[in-house]
């Protein structure tokens, strides 16, 4: 089931070998849908604005949990600003811890969260990054779950 249509053809990673077990995501481009894992190394190097919610016929819907690790100006209301970003576009945060850096004017912000369709991401690192002055995303993948 791709993106709650199950009448698409699709292709395999070859890379990957999705096999009833794994998790799995599918990615749209010109070759036609595409499924893969969530641990396939090709989704390393694919933008998650192609990525689409693919599970099993039969299968529940999936959840794509997603970690973040960002670096933030460490001001009074950042983080709640923050996180404003992720209510606005109706995404879960399930973690989210804060560290030093080592530079007193930043934090460290470890985050995970939570999406039904993964190109909800594509949406939060795009305004991730219109705030460059502010916040600078250090690390960003797709988490397996069991």
């Amino acid at each position: 089931m791709i993106d709650g249509d199950k009448t698409m053809d699709v292709i395999l990673c070859p890379e990957c070998k999705p096999t009833r077990t794994k998790q799995i995501i599918a990615r749209s481009g010109k070759d036609g849908i595409k499924i893969h894992t969530l641990t396939c190394h090709a989704l390393e190097t694919i933008g998650v604005s192609k990525l689409l919610e693919a599970h099993r016929q039969g299968s529940q819907l999936s959840l794509y949990r997603y970690a973040l690790i960002l670096y933030m100006m460490d001001k009074p209301g950042m983080l709640l600003e923050l996180l404003k970003i992720f209510e606005q576009l109706a995404i879960n945060v399930i973690s989210l811890k804060t560290g030093e850096r080592g530079n007193k004017d930043q934090r460290e912000i470890f985050l995970t969260i939570e999406v039904s369709n993964p190109s909800k991401v594509a949406f939060v690192l795009s305004d991730l990054k219109n705030r460059k002055k502010l916040i600078k995303i250090v690390s960003s993948h797709f988490v397996v779950t069991t």
